[in-house]
């Protein structure tokens, strides 16, 4: 089971090894003082290498452990920036069908919309010339009070160019 100080230290001995400043884990008991099927256990990652080993080592061989290191690479950071670029378009890519996902759809209300104010009008328009029996003045009459309850509803002052007041040649 290795850890971060025993991958320093495996790496140590190793270059110790290299160096040839030492020739065998017996070499490292004896300057250590501490058993070689310990050292060996520690060199081979099996058991953790205590603090008080680790400054023993370090004092008897005059190395600094934390040269040797091995720096575990954030994964966040290994994001290389061609990556991010491809996240980023894609997430333009997701906004733009979004986008227009929103605008057709909002386009589609307002044309439903369109279509049930007109289909209304001409229900009112209807609906104003059988209550006037076909007489002008009376249908127009009609339409301004439509047009009143509409407005007053909504809290706007009754207009004579509204929707509802629009009067085609009948």
């Amino acid at each position: 089971m290795e850890n971060q100080y025993n991958a320093a230290l495996q790496a140590a001995v190793a270059d110790l090894y290299k160096q040839r400043k030492i020739k065998s884990n017996k070499e490292i008991a004896e300057k250590t003082g501490y058993k070689a099927n310990t050292i060996s256990q520690y060199v081979n990652g099996k058991a953790k290498a205590s603090r008080d080993f680790l400054d023993i080592f370090e004092k008897a061989f005059g190395v600094d452990l934390s040269l040797y290191e091995v720096k575990t690479p954030n994964p966040l950071k290994m994001v290389t920036d061609d990556y991010q670029e491809k996240y980023i378009k894609l997430l333009e890519q997701q906004v733009a069908v979004l986008n227009t996902a929103i605008t057709n759809n909002l386009s589609a209300i307002s044309n439903s919309q369109h279509v049930i104010l007109t289909t209304l009008q001409a229900h009112v328009k209807q609906e104003a010339w059988v209550r006037a029996k076909g007489v002008k003045s009376k249908m127009d009459a009609e339409l301004d009070n439509v047009n009143k309850f509409v407005f007053e509803y909504q809290g706007v002052h009754a207009k004579k160019d509204s929707p509802v007041h629009s009067r085609g040649k009948e």
